[in-house]
């Protein structure tokens, strides 16, 4: 893993830091993605890799999830400090601040497909979304946000869609979920924090859109940041003949 950095004139031309990537992220069999984040909040860098198979026609294989906590010697020691395991044809992950209190969160993102017994029977396939709370110690272990769609033959084509969990859209602190569609509709769906004597904190995500634009974006261009500096999420989005750009405009809570 080899590090360029910045400066006054840009990166270094010559890696700045260079280490070793440790045993489980070094199989040139597997898929491997690195996301480089402070989990933990003890202001160092640290690693969440997301490891799987090659994929192998349409079937569902392991992905896992490793956290590693930098320390004084390097970003990773000699085991992973974390570990999740999930079963799915294919899996997003993003490692974000959902509830905007200064601790990294891991959102998950994955579709389950039908066995081959199941499929006999009719094909169903399950999408999921997860969201595990970070702290000082790091990912939790369980979520605090799981949704789940199921849907059938008919229905699949509504899970061609591009997400993202990244910005608070509606001023109530918690990040929302963005989407666009192959038809170009953008739609922003709320996460919303709960409390309950039962169950405790919880997160819900909204199963219908707060807002919707049929605007003719583009599903391979999606991107949601603070453009004009008010704290909520704007969404751009290119299509074939248009940008469309949707700015928010504080009026009290959100756009």
């Amino acid at each position: 893993l080899m590090f360029f950095m910045g400066g006054s004139a840009g990166p270094s031309s010559e890696p700045t830091r260079v280490e070793a990537l440790p045993e489980p992220l070094a199989d040139e069999e597997q898929e491997v993605q690195l996301h480089l984040r402070d989990v933990n909040g003890d202001g160092r860098v640290d690693v969440v890799a997301v490891t799987a198979a090659q994929a192998e026609g349409l079937s569902n294989r392991v992905f896992r999830v490793l956290v590693y906590h930098a320390g004084a010697q390097g970003l990773f020691g000699e085991q992973p400090a974390q570990v999740l395991r999930f079963e799915a044809g294919g899996l997003e992950a993003q490692v974000v601040d959902v509830d905007d209190d200064g601790h990294m969160d891991l959102a998950i993102e994955k579709i389950e497909l039908p066995s081959l017994v199941g499929a006999v029977t009719g094909i169903e396939v399950k999408f999921s979304h997860l969201v595990f709370p970070g702290g000082a110690r790091g990912i939790a272990r369980k979520p605090l946000l799981s949704y789940e769609e199921r849907h059938d033959e008919d229905s699949a084509i509504d899970l061609a869609v591009s997400r993202t969990l990244s910005h608070d859209c509606d001023g109530d602190g918690m990040a929302d979920v963005v989407a666009i569609d192959l038809a170009g509709e953008i739609t922003i769906r709320r996460v919303r924090a709960q409390e309950s004597r039962l169950r405790g904190a919880t997160w819900k995500l909204d199963p219908a859109p707060w807002k919707r634009f049929d605007v003719g974006g583009s599903i391979e261009s999606l991107r949601v940041a603070d453009y004009n500096g008010d704290g909520l999420g704007d969404i751009v989005s290119a299509g074939e003949d248009r940008l469309t750009v949707l700015l928010s405009v504080r009026q009290g809570r959100g756009r």
